[in-house]
């Protein structure tokens, strides 16, 4: 019998904003969502993340 030892999957999350508003409090809601996705990927510890990259888009 085979186990799996190990596994990789790279998963790419996009936090956008669905109404398409290009607003300061728009772009500020997504840049808290974001914040609020890392600081639960560190508290839970159970889950090993590594970031490769982040980027914004240029309307934010």
């Amino acid at each position: 019998m085979k186990r799996i030892k190990a596994a990789c999957i790279t998963p790419t999350l996009c936090f956008f904003n669905r109404d398409k508003e290009t607003t300061e409090y728009a772009k500020r809601a997504i840049v808290q969502e974001y914040e609020k996705y890392k600081s639960q990927l560190e508290r839970s510890g159970d889950t090993k993340y590594k970031i490769l990259s982040e980027t914004t888009n240029v309307n934010g």
